[in-house]
């Protein structure tokens, strides 16, 4: 096992996301942090374990006892090894500590250490849809994401038996809980939202052209400005309020193996909603291939909807025994059913490039008995009693990776080599899954219903190769702790924190990029730590083969990979095909084909220059349509410029400066500008508030 590079001008920037968002009073190191959650471990383990049992547990592992173990736990993190996920770099403390603080009357935040939660499906009544509404805002206060999937609710049009006599449809309904998530406020962030939606529903079609296309509200706001502003900047505000529709969430669409067949014989497809208690029924037909077509198309301009298999979801998650799978969270790497929750972790697989594989036996036992730890600790800390009795029951862990991208630089081997892969998954997925079950065989933690379901468990797919036939028999003797073990979350701030590459990701670039942080509004420049390691070295002639960037890797190889990755991890992976602009729908559309065929339970796609990017180049150039835009507001007179900014209530508008990437963003106040790189900024205007978005 290997420390990973950290360069010292990295490190200050990574440490500068780290504080806002993970670092307690008082701490100024990573190193610091990790003491902390080491202390929270060691104190649970004492307070509420049987020690000899963790004893036993850490000897199994070549540890002296439960203090080497957590010992272990303070250097992997301290060392970038492993980390756990943000919400526990966040807020785990010791139970002690806590008590401590309370008794001195000190104010105690009580928020959740896991990320996400999949939220359960609103009933089709209005008083349901806002009773759910009420769950996913009591969930971001304490510190919560939600998926939601919105299968149960009538289609636009449907009979109702109120005052609108007909329903407004999923699309409005998914607006509300969008405008939620935008309101409820979380330290650092807002609250993340995934809605889904089947693609059996009539309102699918509205539902995929729900964030692309102008709704009701965007088309009643285009008539009040067709009379307010000039007809040349019309399409410009257009796409700008297109932006604002259902802004605040992720969309997915439920793809089923039927559909994928139904596509490929070119077969009609019957979109089908029932309701015997309200007496609705409504069915259409389209063709299977031109949905899956619109599908492909909408991911190719504007990056969404995504896709979610949900077949291959049922078929080859083995925790859909417990709880039936019916959503994800908001990222798509856990599939889950009503209230199931996301308890991440991530492994930094390059400080393995060396092939410790021992080592990294131990560090995957120390994580998994450390995230049975994080769900016992956290079971009163749940936004909802329901999501604390699903997490006691499932016991979910989601121990990921990060670094991929960076193992393959260090081993100098090309990204996606399939065969480095399998070596690697196949010592991380049998070495979590063994420590389950050895944390179950010494009753440190079990669940009454996983030991009930063991068989439907390991009858799942997933459990059916034969890289998993050294361990079955193991497992069924002894019994396990928890129903799922690995996924990979998207790990952004994480890796940045590790030095890593992200998750699965290839690196976007080496160097001469610029990342945006959003806390602090700007982008930073930027050099890859492994790159800036091998530069500094002079060794940049000896891996030039193997440092290629997102731009240089074909689809089919990130496809592969991602697929190789799935066929160990039994959850999902939160992943983005980022592809070329100029990439075609039909391209698209045989990649979402492929990753069915390839088992995948999850794809989302970015190509450049649809949505604004997050990490860009110092070349990057204004659009045309930009640069004909700030040519008009070049020509207008300062007056004349202030009465199109301000005419309306929410107006979008950009300009470039003479130092472009620099950008200017139009303030009602002509004779005050704001300077501002980023996606979106919003300040107040005669008691209005209006949005500026740069697109």
């Amino acid at each position: 096992m290997i420390t990973t590079p950290y360069p010292q001008t990295y490190k200050e920037y990574a440490w500068s996301i780290a504080r806002k968002r993970y670092a307690q009073e008082g701490e100024n190191s990573l190193e610091d942090i990790a003491a902390r959650i080491a202390m929270a471990a060691m104190h649970y383990i004492e307070d509420h374990y049987d020690i000899h049992d963790v004893d036993a547990y850490a000897q199994k592992y070549g540890m002296k006892d439960y203090k080497d173990l957590v010992k272990r736990l303070q250097s992997y993190i301290a060392n970038r090894q492993y980390l756990p996920g943000g919400r526990i770099l966040a807020g785990m403390i010791s139970e002690r500590v806590l008590k401590e603080l309370e008794e001195a009357g000190k104010p105690i935040r009580r928020v959740t250490l896991l990320n996400c939660y999949v939220a359960r499906q609103p009933e089709d009544s209005l008083e349901d849809i806002l009773e759910v509404g009420k769950e996913i805002a009591t969930t971001y206060k304490r510190g919560g994401g939600i998926g939601i999937t919105l299968n149960k609710l009538r289609p636009s049009g449907a009979p109702v038996h109120n005052a609108a006599r007909t329903s407004t449809g999923v699309p409005s309904w998914a607006e509300l809980y969008s405008a939620i998530t935008g309101e409820v406020g979380q330290e650092a962030r807002r609250g993340a939202l995934m809605l889904q939606l089947s693609a059996r529903h009539p309102d699918v079609i509205n539902f995929i052209n729900m964030k692309s296309e102008p709704n009701t509200n965007t088309n009643g706001m285009m008539v009040l400005l067709g009379a307010m502003m000039p007809k040349y900047v019309h399409k410009y505000i257009k796409k700008a309020l297109i932006q604002t529709q259902v802004r605040f969430a992720n969309i997915s669409v439920q793809v089923p193996n039927d559909l994928i067949r139904a596509a490929e014989q070119d077969k009609d497809w019957k979109l089908e909603f029932t309701s015997e208690e309200a007496g609705v029924h409504i069915e259409n037909v389209v063709k299977a291939r031109d949905l899956l077509m619109l599908l492909a198309e909408k991911a190719r301009t504007s990056a969404e909807p995504g896709i979610f298999y949900i077949d291959n979801a049922k078929e080859l998650t083995p925790a859909n025994a417990m709880n039936p799978i019916i959503g994800t969270n908001p990222c798509g790497e856990i599939p889950g059913g009503e209230y199931t929750s996301c308890n991440l972790g991530s492994i930094n697989v390059a400080a393995f490039s060396d092939g410790d594989w021992n080592e990294l036996k131990r560090l995957v036992a120390v994580a998994m008995l450390f995230h049975n730890i994080v769900i016992d600790y956290n079971l009163d800390r749940h936004p909802l009693k329901e999501q604390s009795e699903i997490a006691a029951i499932e016991r979910r862990v989601g121990l990921g990776i990060m670094g991929l991208a960076d193992f393959f630089i260090l081993r100098k081997k090309k990204y996606g080599d399939v065969s480095e892969i399998r070596q690697l998954m196949q010592q991380i997925a049998t070495s979590a899954i063994l420590a389950s079950s050895n944390i179950r065989q010494l009753n440190i933690a079990k669940s009454e219903a996983i030991d009930d379901n063991l068989k439907d468990i390991l009858e799942s797919e997933y459990f059916q190769g034969e890289e998993f036939d050294s361990i079955r028999e193991y497992v069924e003797k002894n019994g396990i702790a928890n129903s799922s073990w690995l996924t990979i979350a998207p790990t952004g701030s994480t890796s940045i924190l590790a030095g890593a590459s992200s998750g699965l990701e290839p690196v976007f670039f080496f160097e001469g990029g610029e990342r945006y942080v959003d806390y602090l509004k700007k982008y930073i420049k930027f050099e890859h730590p492994v790159y800036s390691w091998i530069k500094e070295n002079d060794m940049l002639n000896e891996y030039k083969d193997v440092l290629p960037t997102n731009h240089d890797i074909d689809p089919q190889t990130r496809l592969d990979a991602q697929a190789t990755l799935q066929h160990y991890v039994d959850q999902s992976i939160s992943s983005t095909f980022n592809l070329p602009a100029g990439t075609s729908t039909d391209t698209i559309y045989n990649l979402i084909i492929k990753g069915w065929y390839s088992g995948l339970k999850g794809l989302t796609f970015y190509v450049e220059g649809s949505r604004a990017a997050v990490i860009r180049t110092s070349s990057d150039e204004a659009s045309s349509d930009i640069d004909e835009l700030i040519e008009y507001l070049d020509g207008l007179s300062d007056k004349d410029r202030h009465k199109d900014v301000i005419n309306a209530k929410k107006f979008f508008i950009v300009r470039k400066d003479d130092n472009y990437p620099e950008v200017t963003l139009y303030n009602p106040n002509p004779k005050k500008q704001i300077e501002q790189k980023g996606k979106r900024y919003a300040f107040n205007h005669n008691g209005n508030t209006i949005y500026i978005s740069i697109f």
